[in-house]
């Protein structure tokens, strides 16, 4: 049993770590577990559409932007740095939401300068 949780990821051993104590939060106080269970609620309801759109972006992505894609944009400086400047102006929502979109395209060959000038519009 032992080795089987060993075997765990991270993420596997947080999880069932925080279904463990909200069980026993439901066990001690009732109370306290409906409240926090109505907070996640209405926090996952903020976060899902940009998760969403953000999938759906990743999906966009993966449908018709190839490696060669990336890498004509990047021969070009001032195309790629009007395309970055203008895709972190329009986009929405908290940062840490365009990771894996970001992730697939260094993937791709997107240079971490791109990245970093994209992070540093969508966070002003």
């Amino acid at each position: 049993m032992i080795s089987k949780i060993k075997q765990l990821g991270g993420g596997w051993k947080f999880l069932i770590s925080m279904c463990l104590i909200y069980l026993a939060i439901l066990v001690i106080s009732y109370d306290a577990f409906v409240k926090s269970m109505i907070f996640f609620y209405k926090i996952i309801l903020k976060i899902l559409p940009v998760f969403v759109f953000v999938f759906f972006l990743m999906f966009i992505v993966n449908l018709f932007v190839s490696p060669n894609h990336i890498l004509h944009i990047e021969k070009n400086k001032f195309r790629k740095w009007l395309l970055i400047i203008v895709a972190g102006i329009l986009s929405t929502g908290p940062i840490y939401m365009w990771y894996p979109l970001l992730a697939e395209l260094k993937k791709k060959g997107l240079s971490y300068g791109a990245i970093a000038c994209f992070l540093y519009i969508i966070g002003r």
